[in-house]
Parts: structure tokens; C-alpha cells; sequence
């Protein structure tokens, strides 16, 4: 019940607070209005800014991982490739034509060019080896 009551004082206090600033009077002009110490919504102002602040502070290393670095996510899009032309038969061992298969685009400056037969597996070691450079 003690944890409660701390939250509905926070709260009733941020309000006052809020309420002060959108008055336009000034601090000591406020309490005397309301009947209230200056001194506590001093006091409440300063407390409010420190628990923000220990908020704060508490969230951004929430986002940290167990290693202590944030991780880092790309943009990925995917693109319908065009329909490939009409192919005629090609004798065994002569590569594909350009255009066929996949593309990974993992930055600015890497990118991956997959065979449509490509094996899954050997791919994502791959990316994930070029991903931790």
C-alpha cells in the first residue's frame, strides 16, 4: 500500500507542478495561492528532475545487451525482381544470366549476390560473418 501512496504523490505533485508552470506565476507566487510551502514545491521540483533523470538512466542500459554494447539493426527491403527473359537452353556448366537469384544489401558499401540455388545454411554463416565486421 506504501508503493501506492508514493505513486499518488508523485503524481499529485507533478500536477501541481504542471499546473504552476502553465500559471505563469512564479514559484513563491503559486504556494502562497495554494496554501502550500514554497519549500515543498521546491523541493518537489528538484526530486522530480532526479527521479526523471534515474529513469533515464535506468532505460538506455536496459537497452544494452549482455556484452554491454548496443545491437545494431540494418534497414532490409525486399524487391521483386523483374521476370527474367526468355532462356534458351544452355549447354551443362555455362553460368547463369545476370539477374537471377537474390541480392542481399547489408550497408551502404556490402553487398551479397546469390545463385537462386544457393544453400541456405552457408548464407547465413556468411552473413552473419559479414555482419560483425
Amino acid at each position: 500500500m506504501q508503493e501506492r501512496t508514493k505513486a499518488v504523490t508523485e503524481e499529485f505533485y507533478r500536477q501541481l507542478l504542471a499546473d504552476q508552470s502553465k500559471s505563469g506565476l512564479s514559484l513563491r507566487e503559486f504556494a502562497s495561492k495554494r496554501g502550500i510551502p514554497v519549500g515543498t514545491l521546491s523541493f518537489w521540483r528538484h526530486e522530480l528532475k532526479r527521479r526523471d533523470a534515474e529513469r533515464g538512466k535506468r532505460k538506455s542500459k536496459s537497452k544494452k545487451t549482455a556484452k554491454g554494447t548496443k545491437p545494431r539493426f540494418l534497414p532490409v527491403s525486399f524487391v521483386t525482381p523483374p521476370d527474367p527473359p526468355a532462356m534458351e537452353p544452355r549447354p551443362a556448366g555455362v553460368s547463369r544470366p545476370a539477374g537471377q537469384g537474390y541480392e542481399i544489401v547489408l550497408g551502404p558499401d556490402r553487398v551479397l549476390r546469390l545463385p537462386s540455388d544457393f544453400d541456405g545454411a552457408q548464407v547465413a554463416a556468411l552473413v552473419r560473418a559479414v555482419a560483425s565486421c
